[in-house]
């Protein structure tokens, strides 16, 4: 008797635990398996910071998964002698979507959904459903305008330049695009140096190397060739979401990965007016790592 009661007791606690499960935020649609939710959905934690209790019974706590972490996007404009103008566009492939929950959480992130297919310039087919980030213009697109930091100036012309800049944070995308103009080749503005409103076209492009290929000839405007990170042959201007495995290309950012467009005055040895700086969590760890004796 004593048996079968632990039983009944034992069949009641299981099927209590179903019901739990069943009721769980973000477990509908899923296969179920936690191995697989994990590498579907990233790590599990509430979207909002908040938690949702599973239930008054005192079982425990559970939380909504999250679609992809955070990320922050900073501009940074050091060039001294002119205002920066460009654009930041930024989007997810609906291939990358699994569940209405996660397209709840792009709309929540600033993104929106189109309606029709998109071609961007030469370089880009966005399929019907890929989620952009940003207004109701073109593609999303984001107008990026920072002004020529002027604070250093009176330390003498040789002092380093304070850059003005802005961030936007927003749900890491598949694919980051700084340019002006639709990306047609590598020719094509990426950005441009403004004085009171106008292109500053008197100054030729200088630099270590002289005038480079792939530049325009005049100092205002900046071409995709001169972003550092860009991939000009083939052509795949952009950033692009790391996924698998192997070394990542220099033109790939992890998830949650910070990264930095900086915009100078004068080009480095590569020929780029605008650098490209990743900062992650990654980074740091292995950072510390070596410098452990």
């Amino acid at each position: 008797m004593g048996v079968m009661m632990r039983a009944m007791k034992t069949m009641a606690v299981l099927g209590l635990a179903g019901l739990l499960l069943a009721g769980c935020p973000g477990t509908g649609g899923t296969s179920g398996n936690p191995f697989v939710t994990i590498t579907e959905y990233g790590l599990i934690q509430p979207s909002d910071g908040t938690v949702t209790q599973a239930g008054r019974s005192g079982v425990g706590a559970a939380v909504a998964p999250v679609f992809r972490r955070e990320m922050a996007i900073t501009f940074a404009n050091t060039n001294r002698g002119g205002d920066l103008n460009t654009n930041f566009i930024a989007w997810v492939y609906p291939s990358s979507i699994r569940s209405a929950a996660q397209q709840d959480a792009l709309f929540d992130s600033g993104y929106r959904q189109l309606a029709t297919e998109l071609r961007l310039g030469s370089a880009f087919v966005l399929p019907l459903g890929t989620f952009i980030y940003g207004g109701e213009g073109t593609v999303g697109a984001t107008r990026i305008f920072l002004r020529a930091p002027r604070g250093a100036a009176q330390e003498g012309e040789d002092a380093p330049a304070v850059a003005t800049e802005r961030t936007i944070s927003l749900l890491t995308p598949d694919v980051i695009l700084v340019c002006l103009d639709p990306p047609e080749s590598c020719e094509s503005v990426a950005f441009e140096y403004l004085d009171e409103g106008d292109v500053i076209t008197g100054d030729p492009i200088s630099g270590a190397l002289g005038v480079f290929g792939g530049a325009s000839t005049t100092g205002g405007f900046k071409t995709l060739a001169q972003v550092s990170a860009y991939q000009c042959w083939p052509f795949q201007p952009g950033l692009f979401l790391k996924s698998g495995g192997g070394a990542r290309a220099v033109n790939q950012f992890f998830e949650g990965e910070d990264v930095t467009f900086t915009f100078n005055g004068a080009a480095n040895d590569d020929g780029d007016f605008a650098v490209v700086t990743l900062t992650s969590e990654f980074a740091v760890e292995e950072e510390a790592t070596e410098e452990q004796p």
